[in-house]
């Protein structure tokens, strides 16, 4: 009988792909740096945020086409990029490592027609051009290809909303469903890689669905390679500034939240595969 998913089991499992990507880029050279609610974790807990479950990670996106290249020459025989480099079915802007031996089905609003498990977030970093400004409304216009590729994808009944909002949703936004979330991924990919990464003052991830683009501009210098922090006994890359851009993003990280918001905002079935 096959281990239940507890949420530490979420946790080992999540972890081990991490360490795994880790291995890989030491190995080669490849900038990667926790993020988001991982950083979090490593900078207030050395570790996991106690209720969380899930692992994010950025990644230039040049050095994500190296990952992508050493992964697909030596196939792990469970780890798993799935991208849209990887399967023309996930034309998802958010590339995932995924342990193959789970079997993971979100409950969101977002068509998914790959297989997914437990999974490691990769959100790809671009350059921004060397204007503040300019970045900023470089990244206006990436989230709005952004949005319409979001109504491309959108589920026609989502447990979320009741079944006749949901109807009329998807027929507002057929004529987005109608172009496809191919040609808007396309768009999105030529309109994001405008700026070379290590040629930028500014770089940004466009691809998280943030609407307030200050929170996804960053300066070049805030990001670099060497600079580490422990997260569950081993060290991760980190950005240099890591307070400063987790301040930015999230205000005083290092208060915890209230008790009833310490609960993970995940909502997913989780199985062995063949089970």
């Amino acid at each position: 009988m096959k281990e239940e998913f507890t949420l530490a089991k979420v946790q080992e499992l999540s972890f081990g792909i991490l360490q795994f990507i880790k291995r890989i880029c030491d190995e080669n050279h490849i900038r990667y740096y926790l993020a988001y609610g991982t950083l979090i974790g490593a900078v207030r807990h050395k570790g996991f945020i106690p209720w969380d479950d899930d692992v994010d990670i950025m990644m230039p996106r040049k050095d994500y086409k190296k990952l992508l290249a050493i992964l697909n020459s030596k196939p792990h025989p469970y780890y798993k990029l799935i991208s849209a480099d990887t399967d023309k079915r996930f034309q998802v802007p958010l590339p995932k490592v995924v342990d193959t031996r789970t079997v993971l089905i979100q409950d969101y609003d977002i068509v998914e027609t790959v297989p997914l498990g437990v999974y490691v977030d990769i959100f790809l970093m671009d350059g921004a051009g060397n204007d503040y400004q300019a970045a900023v409304n470089h990244y206006d216009e990436a989230f709005k290809l952004y949005r319409y590729w979001k109504k491309s994808r959108l589920k026609l009944f989502p447990s979320s909303m009741p079944k006749l909002k949901g109807l009329l949703r998807w027929l507002k936004n057929l004529p987005f469903k109608v172009m496809g979330s191919r040609y808007f991924m396309k768009r999105l990919t030529s309109h994001n890689s405008l700026y070379d990464f290590d040629r930028s003052t500014y770089i940004a991830t466009y691809e998280t669905g943030t609407a307030d683009a200050k929170k996804c501009v960053f300066r070049y210098d805030e990001f670099s390679f060497g600079h580490y922090l422990e997260f569950n006994g081993e060290l991760f890359q980190v950005p240099k500034d890591y307070d400063e851009i987790l301040r930015s993003e999230y205000g005083n990280y290092m208060q915890l939240p209230p008790e009833e918001k310490q609960v993970s905002h995940h909502s997913y079935d989780l199985k062995w595969a063949n089970d």
